[in-house]
């Protein structure tokens, strides 16, 4: 029979990790399961101590068969090596299944004393996306010096959630109201119960909130769950794009930051008064500015420009156009294909989303604007 040990930070635990241990957990060879989250990863910060990674563990885990939340590493003083670890554990537990995913397998000659490391445990690895025959080799490398282990290579592949995208959408539950596609979404990747220990702590959501706050004051309800949705679409669609994390958040959030006020008219260019549609996203950068207390340029350029684009938008302003554009809870024919092919391809989904654009403004039957024309006729 076989103790398996599964670490991470889980900060915070999503449902990949809850797949891993499900898959384990169906194994009829092993018989126990510890969870050991990290106490303090030595090569990262965690962004909520300890304790309530640790609770979050529980919450999210603690239901399955064989699993236990173990608190092990919090017996120890300083960092959380692996090659410090191990020892202790197999002093306590015996021999044990350390899991890894393929990527740490490949980087594991590269961990802090490694020669430690895998003379202290034999390995079970999840494979990451596309890992084959590399994996395979790097295995039989490992093999080839003689530690007296094993490595297991399972036939299933990692589950693909990212950590750094969820951390990324979790500030949006400082918002006093939660839209329904947020929620659907979340309920995708984090237990239900993760999610509400979240909100009740107030964590991963403190950089934000101060801005979430203001813009609720200020915007109607509808205007605002745009707003909270359009952030989610633009986070998400960030994580290949890997642009400035901030940027992206505060861009898309305060998009609207000005709609429907008319009352502030500073930077509006006289052109733009008879183009009504197009006149918040000017008065956007200013209400950014003065009343946001934004500063940073790229972000009140792509509030500028993210109703019309221009001809020379930044990856940001693309960004944010489309997610404005694409948002979830808009309803459009030809809608949920464009927003998905978003993620496949996003210059060809801005493309199409121009020209998409710039057909529903002609076809309205109200002057099309000089930069939507511009635009349209550079990627037409």
């Amino acid at each position: 029979m076989k103790t398996i040990i599964y670490g991470g930070a889980f900060d915070p635990p999503h449902l990949a990790h809850r797949e891993i241990l499900q898959i384990l957990s169906d194994m009829p060879e092993v018989d126990r399961i510890l969870v050991m989250p990290t106490y303090r990863p030595p090569h990262k910060d965690c962004t909520v101590s300890y304790e309530n990674r640790y609770e979050m563990a529980r919450l999210s885990f603690g239901d399955i068969e064989k699993v236990e939340i173990s608190d092990f590493e919090s017996r120890y003083e300083g960092a959380s090596y692996a090659s410090e670890m191990l020892p202790r554990i197999r002093d306590e537990v015996g021999d044990f299944y350390y899991v890894i995913g393929g990527d740490s397998l490949m980087k594991i000659l590269n961990w802090h004393d490694s020669t430690t490391v895998l003379r202290n445990a034999d390995l079970m690895v999840f494979p990451r996306g596309e890992q084959g025959s590399e994996l395979f080799d790097m295995r039989q490398r490992i093999l080839d010096m003689s530690f007296g282990r094993s490595i297991e290579i399972l036939p299933y592949p990692m589950p693909d959630i990212s950590s750094t995208l969820l951390r990324g959408v979790l500030p949006l539950l400082a918002s006093p109201i939660i839209p329904d596609e947020l929620s659907e979404y979340l309920d995708t990747i984090i237990s239900h119960n993760v999610t509400e220990y979240i909100k009740a702590h107030q964590l991963y959501t403190s950089e934000y909130k101060e801005y979430i706050d203001k813009l609720y004051d200020i915007l109607p309800e509808r205007t605002f769950r745009h707003s909270l949705l359009t952030t989610l679409l633009g986070v998400r669609l960030n994580e290949k794009l890997k642009l400035d994390s901030r940027q992206v958040f505060l861009a898309c959030l305060l998009h609207d930051c000005a709609k429907n006020n008319l009352s502030v008219m500073d930077g509006v260019p006289r052109s733009v008064y008879a183009y009504t549609p197009v006149i918040h996203q000017y008065t956007g950068a200013v209400v950014a500015q003065k009343v946001f207390g934004i500063t940073d340029k790229a972000i009140l350029q792509a509030i500028r420009y993210h109703t019309t684009s221009h001809v020379a938008a930044t990856k940001l302003d693309k960004l944010v156009y489309m997610a404005d554009s694409l948002a979830y809870g808009r309803k459009y024919d030809g809608l949920e294909e464009l927003r998905e092919y978003a993620f496949v391809d996003f210059e060809g989904a801005y493309r199409r989303c121009v020209i998409a654009g710039y057909n529903v403004a002609k076809n309205s039957g109200n002057p099309v604007y000089y930069l939507t024309k511009m635009v349209y006729n550079r990627l037409k």
